[in-house]
Parts: structure tokens; C-alpha cells; sequence
């Protein structure tokens, strides 16, 4: 069985969602927005008896190229070899937009670099190897956390052995962590976001865990496999 959960905010976003995703209410508005849902989802009873587990966005074909549930199935299914599956890069509307207004480009906070000192706590602490802190330099593969499939066992490993320790990590910085520092390149969160987090804009580290996926993939020397 395969369950893709499609991450929403509010009931206008959930008559859009894509026919085939199960919809999923964001209720834990944190900082740690979509992997707060990855989190959740791991610790309900929503996964069992699943093969294949994953989380889009309700802003999915805003961002790619239109994917069908059965499409990504399919993929999914023709490749049993693979770990996690995401979009090709290929399929990123913004790998298509020359001149995008605002450029919303995946690394415009240039996080290839902000993150090293973050990630060399994470190694501190043996959450990755230290030598992957250089994988986060490549290219690709470029995942977002709300944006990929998993199988049953990979899914429960990030959420158990990787992300709960991230958030760990997370909550040992004080407030004055320049994580937390607000990002004003983006639009602003949504006011319940706010009222929930006490943030009135983005903090870093809410881009750089979109990110993680990738080097947790890595790591892990994970098969990833691009689909559609």
C-alpha cells in the first residue's frame, strides 16, 4: 500500500488538493513546519500496514509540473530498488523560469553555506558522519521535506534516528541562536503560524530543515530515485 499525505493549512487549500493524496491537516504549527507533519504522521497509527510512505505539499503543482497520485504510483511500484522517491529535477517549474519574481530559487539563502556550522553539530553529536557535512555541497539530489516517498522502514529511520534527534539539537540553542534568526526574503507565515510559534517571520532553520532530507539520504547511502 502506498499513502501520500498532502500537507495542508486551511479548508481553501484543501479543495485544491491533488485527487488520490490523502489530506492532512498542519494543526502542530512549529517552527518545524512540514517535518513536524513527518514527525507526526510516524508517530500515528496512519502507517501501518503501508509499503510506501510520503508527504507533498497542498502547493505541489504550483512547484511541478503536474504529477498524478497513479503516475507517482507507478514509478514508485516499477522501481522497487529505491529508497525515496521525489520529483526529477527536471520537473521543478523553477528550473523552467528565467526571470521569476520574486526568485524564490531553492538555495537563495545560500545554505550550502549557512548550515556547516548547524551540520557540524549534528556530526558533533553523531547524528550524520562527519565527511557527509561535504555532501551537502552537491548539487543534487534536491529534495524537500514536503516533497517525497519512502519506504516503511526509511521513513521510520528519518524520523527516529534523524529528525527527532535534529529537533533535539534544535532545542538545546538558546533564543539567541542565529538559527533563529527571522528570514524577510520570503512572504510572511500565516498569522496562526505566528500566534503558535511567537515567530513573526521565518526563521532560518525552518530552510535549512527542508534541506536535511538530502543529506540524510546521503549518509545513509540511500538509493534515490527520481520520478516522473
Amino acid at each position: 500500500m502506498i499513502k501520500i499525505f498532502q500537507i495542508y493549512y486551511d479548508n481553501k487549500q484543501k479543495q485544491k488538493l491533488t485527487k488520490g493524496f490523502i489530506p492532512y491537516f498542519n494543526q502542530n504549527k512549529s517552527i518545524y513546519v512540514e517535518n513536524q507533519c513527518v514527525s507526526d504522521i510516524r508517530h500515528s497509527d496512519l502507517i501501518e500496514d503501508t509499503d510506501y510512505i510520503g508527504t507533498f505539499s497542498h502547493s505541489m503543482n504550483k512547484k511541478v509540473l503536474k504529477i498524478t497520485f497513479e503516475g507517482l504510483c507507478h514509478s514508485i511500484t516499477s522501481k522497487p530498488d529505491g529508497d525515496i522517491f521525489s520529483p526529477s529535477p527536471r520537473n521543478w517549474r523553477w528550473k523552467r523560469m528565467r526571470n521569476p519574481d520574486p526568485p524564490y530559487y531553492p538555495n537563495q539563502l545560500n545554505m550550502k553555506d549557512l548550515a556547516i556550522p548547524f551540520l557540524n553539530d549534528m556530526a558533533d553529536l553523531n547524528i550524520i558522519k562527519k565527511s557527509s557535512i561535504d555532501l551537502w555541497t552537491k548539487p543534487y539530489p534536491l529534495i524537500f521535506c514536503n516533497f517525497w516517498v519512502a519506504k516503511q522502514e526509511v521513513f521510520i529511520d528519518y524520523v527516529d534516528n534523524f529528525l527527532s534527534k535534529v529537533f533535539e539539537l534544535i532545542e538545546s540553542y538558546d533564543k539567541d541562536n542565529w538559527i533563529f534568526n527571522a528570514c524577510n526574503r520570503y512572504p510572511k507565515p500565516p498569522k496562526a503560524w505566528q500566534d503558535s510559534t511567537g515567530f513573526s517571520r521565518y526563521p532560518i532553520i525552518t530552510f535549512i530543515l527542508e534541506r536535511l532530507i538530502n543529506i540524510y539520504l546521503q549518509d545513509r547511502n540511500l538509493n534515490h530515485q527520481a520520478t516522473l
